[in-house]
């Protein structure tokens, strides 16, 4: 498990899987800033937080590239980082040396409340596609198969190439439609 860094005087924490600085959120504040999207900006809401998702998997792992080189290292920190910030437990299964159709599962799933006009998990969506473009250097499309919202055990979802046979449902981190 990670430590932290913090100088409370100041507002300063730092964990040690990075060296910038985090903040805390609650998830509660966030299913909060999720339904005002939902209210505010109706459909619209799930493509800003799939694309506001990218970019975060991006920054992660851009992040991640100036201690790793390879992708199960990457993807052990984006871990380790998901963990820590109590956003639950993932596990990622690709064959090795086959990142064309990866399946993501997310145990404890922070983002899924019923309390939310959510249908589903969008941020994490992006996060895992941003994450996955930025590894790999191709974009991706991102679909959740399950959700905790929907009475499952766990988020599951599938990241596929973009160029690979468009399924409906399926958000790109580089689409513009929803």
């Amino acid at each position: 498990m990670q430590s932290f860094s913090q100088d409370v005087l100041q507002g300063i924490i730092r964990t040690d899987l990075t060296s910038s600085r985090t903040f805390y959120l609650s998830g509660s504040s966030w299913l909060q800033i999720e339904d005002e999207l939902f209210r505010t900006f109706s459909s619209g809401a799930s493509m800003f937080l799939i694309h506001l998702g990218s970019y975060y998997g991006r920054s992660i792992v851009k992040e991640a590239k100036t201690e790793f080189s390879d992708p199960e290292g990457i993807f052990e920190r984006l871990k380790a980082m998901m963990l820590t910030a109590g956003w639950g437990q993932l596990s990622i299964n690709w064959r090795e040396g086959d990142e064309r159709n990866v399946e993501v599962e997310m145990k404890n799933c922070i983002f899924c409340s019923e309390e939310t006009k959510a249908l589903s998990c969008y941020f994490l969506q992006g996060v895992v596609a941003g994450a996955m473009s930025e590894t790999f250097g191709r974009e991706y499309n991102v679909a959740e198969t399950e959700c905790c919202r929907k009475g499952k055990d766990s988020c599951k979802l599938i990241a596929t190439l973009a160029n690979m046979r468009e399924t409906p449902g399926v958000h790109s981190a580089g689409s513009e439609s929803d």
